[in-house]
């Protein structure tokens, strides 16, 4: 099981969360196959945004395992059911939490994900950056990923007000993921 913390952004409502995805999976057989369940409302952005990264750490870990394997995947967001969650935003945080629960590495309460990720496994700017940052250090967050594009645009004293002194590391692929410190602890594989 791993959870990643998704900081939130709704310019309708001028707020935001810091929102918690988890994921667990467990290797299935063969024969079975795997199977995707999905806890808590989410809308067509998000869902879309779900599938691409399910689809990326399916393909990782094929080629990571030098065969397929599959798993059963629970993903649940969020802690209100009553909240709608949407944008491509969480896809970044998706994929690490879905390696993260395949591979068996330990998630950081002081760690956030912001991202969207491509089919081709990129990771593009995400709008409302700098509200984000902010949710994240009021939040006590130490680390945010961000896209590498984003990332150019944030300076890190601009958070001290809020009370955080954020580390903000860009990504620009999915696979920069296996080399960020952050997320190797706890690997089983």
């Amino acid at each position: 099981m791993m959870t990643t913390i998704v900081p939130t952004w709704d310019p309708q409502t001028d707020s935001g969360q810091l929102l918690p995805i988890t994921v667990v999976a467990w290797e299935v057989d063969e024969s079975r196959g795997g199977s995707l369940r999905v806890v808590g409302p989410m809308g067509e952005e998000m869902r879309e945004s779900m599938e691409i990264a399910m689809t990326l750490a399916q393909h990782t870990m094929a080629e990571r395992m030098k065969q397929r394997v599959y798993y059963d995947i629970i993903v649940t967001l969020g802690v209100d059911e009553e909240v709608m969650y949407d944008g491509p935003s969480a896809g970044l945080a998706i994929y690490i939490s879905a390696m993260g629960a395949m591979l068996g590495w330990e998630s950081s309460p002081e760690v956030a994900v912001t991202g969207e990720v491509k089919r081709d496994g990129s990771v593009i700017r995400v709008g409302g950056i700098k509200n984000k940052m902010r949710l994240a250090a009021l939040g006590l967050i130490s680390t945010v990923l961000v896209p590498a594009g984003n990332a150019k645009t944030l300076g890190k004293s601009e958070y001290e007000d809020f009370g955080g002194d954020l580390d903000i590391l860009g990504v620009s692929h999915v696979d920069e993921v296996f080399g960020i410190k952050c997320y190797r602890m706890g690997a089983t594989t």
